[in-house]
């Protein structure tokens, strides 16, 4: 386990934000070689892709990228502390009292279904946690935005829950920091209906909303019919492409302040948006390459087919040219703000709200995230794709892993989607199986893991 200070690294993330970008590039680069080479030398997995890779490297571009399923595929061979074991680590996070606890007591794992599909199981070590936390403190606006409000201020965030997701898993760490921490933050689940939703944010009223864009543009139309009667003074959302068209509903509705955040369960603070409304990057902690289909760069100002992530802090688990399945596009810095960090937009990762019929002239609406979770909880499940196709009818494209019955699958999928969605208020939805994988219906278009064909 690596030794360091933490008010030494608070001053180096303080510091390298008012660097030249060409320092910024070269403190990159320097710790890019740095994770390939400790993971060459760390990890069995790695140190078999990269056993041809000279040392020093000529190119970084020689680095092999990887993909989740990969790494996932050879999970044990991937970390790099010989203790932890994966069979275990998923007891672990199944568990929901080990919410925000210590895996071996010394790294913090949560799950991700992912954009992708393709579910992962993370563990981020000490040094890295305190990275995301000082980036965060240091460079995200929100956090300006809460050192504003009066200490009565309540926060609550509107997430996935029940499965260890990253961002439960945060926001259960400031929970336990003291009673006040838990009496003044609250999470709740996007997987519920609507009414119960609104009900206990009644009750609740925070100060603060949190949540993926779509969640939150749900509540936007509940407090615009009259519905919702909380009316926070700051919005952060993340997890979801926040849209334009987005931003500006959620803006009318609440006619508060809005940031937007962009992470992953592989690194949690990839880009915090600045007063001047841009995203900026961390690029001296994490590394982004927007590529195409042939993982070739794009130019500046090019959407991507997808974008290859290296986290430059954590250790136990390295993440080096790892294929997000993100659509982005990074521009040269030039912001307003006087930030020297690039410019990230976000093509893809949207997620759409869905609205299934619920008798005459009624509808329901589905958040994604509240029926990912009846897909993903099965190991016998690959990646998978769910599509709204008519307004009584969900289709399901899925694969399954080599041993399972993919009609016994099938069945128990089928079951739980239509459970959920009746918990939900979508009574009459039919649930549809696809003999169609899970992907993108054309070049041009990014798989999206939960979308909506209805006009």
């Amino acid at each position: 386990m690596r030794s360091y200070s933490r008010l030494k690294l608070r001053f180096r993330i303080w510091a390298d934000t008012r660097k030249e970008p060409r320092d910024i590039r070269r403190r990159q680069a320097e710790r890019f070689e740095d994770i390939v080479s400790f993971a060459r030398d760390e990890s069995e997995f790695y140190g078999s892709l990269y056993e041809h890779l000279p040392e020093p490297l000529d190119d970084f571009d020689d680095v092999p990228p990887v993909t989740k399923s990969e790494l996932m595929a050879n999970f044990d061979g991937w970390v790099t502390d010989p203790e932890v074991e994966r069979d275990e680590l998923e007891a672990f996070v199944s568990d929901p009292s080990n919410r925000a606890e210590k895996y071996l007591g010394r790294y913090l794992a949560w799950r991700s279904s992912g954009t992708s599909g393709e579910p992962g199981l993370f563990l981020h070590d000490q040094y890295a946690i305190t990275v995301y936390d000082l980036l965060n403190a240091i460079r995200g606006q929100g956090n300006q935005f809460l050192a504003e409000l009066p200490p009565s201020d309540r926060m609550a965030a509107v997430v996935a829950t029940g499965g260890n997701y990253a961002t439960e898993t945060q926001m259960e760490r400031i929970r336990q920091k003291s009673p006040l921490h838990a009496r003044k933050c609250r999470i709740y689940t996007v997987d519920q209906p609507t009414e119960e939703l609104v009900a206990k944010l009644n009750e609740y009223r925070p100060g603060i909303i949190m949540g993926y864009p779509s969640a939150v543009r749900l509540l936007a139309e509940q407090h615009r019919s009259g519905r919702l009667l909380a009316d926070p003074d700051v919005v952060v959302v993340f997890g979801e492409r926040l849209t334009a068209r987005s931003r500006r509903q959620i803006s009318d509705a609440f006619e508060c302040a809005i940031t937007n955040l962009y992470g992953a369960s592989e690194f949690t603070t990839i880009a915090l948006e600045c007063p001047s409304g841009n995203l900026h990057p961390n690029v001296d902690w994490v590394r982004l390459e927007p590529v195409d289909d042939e993982y070739e760069p794009v130019e500046y100002g090019e959407p991507s087919s997808s974008v290859l992530l290296t986290n430059l802090a954590n250790r136990v688990q390295p993440i080096i040219r790892y294929d997000m399945g993100d659509s982005i596009s990074l521009h040269p810095p030039n912001c307003d703000c006087g930030s020297s960090l690039p410019v990230l937009s976000i093509k893809g990762r949207s997620g759409g709200i869905l609205r299934f019929a619920a008798g005459q002239s009624e509808e329901v609406t589905v958040l994604p995230r509240s029926i990912e979770a009846a897909v993903d909880s099965d190991e016998s499940i690959g990646r998978f794709q769910l599509i709204q196709t008519a307004e009584d009818e969900l289709t399901v494209r899925f694969d399954v892993r080599t041993d399972a019955d993919r009609n016994a699958v099938w069945s128990d999928v089928r079951e739980r989607l239509q459970a959920k969605l009746r918990e939900l208020g979508a009574n009459g939805v039919e649930v549809v199986r696809s003999d169609r994988p899970p992907g993108a219906d054309s070049d041009s278009e990014k798989f999206q893991l939960v979308q909506s064909r209805v006009a």
